[in-house]
């Protein structure tokens, strides 16, 4: 086990939205910790939504529980050529936002 944290995904910005990796969803009242992308209107830095990229697994009760193994998002770049996110986590999975429908893919 690392005492180091994963590195944080850099935001990135298309199409005057500004996509940032959620650190801590307890914070905002979301049901787990990782797992999030927030949304801002890069002129008015309005939050416009959050997309849940992936749920944690079941690891017992209470939000202690949910952090002990919890992936983290240490990466995020634009894919202009098919109008996605791609994500990665520090576990090694990998998923897709498709900018257009918003909709998110694991991809491995």
């Amino acid at each position: 086990m690392s005492l180091l944290a994963p590195p944080k995904a850099a935001p990135v910005i298309v199409d005057n939205r500004k996509f940032l990796v959620v650190e801590n969803g307890l914070a905002l009242g979301l049901p787990q910790r990782t797992g999030y992308v927030a949304v801002l209107d890069v002129g008015t830095v309005d939050l416009l939504f959050i997309l849940k990229i992936f749920d944690l697994p079941s690891v017992g009760d209470g939000p202690e529980a949910s952090d002990r193994a919890a992936p983290v998002i240490t990466s995020m770049s634009h894919d202009a050529e098919r109008a996605a996110l791609l994500l990665g986590t520090d576990s090694g999975a990998q998923y897709r936002i498709d900018l257009a429908g918003l909709g998110v893919t694991r991809v491995r």
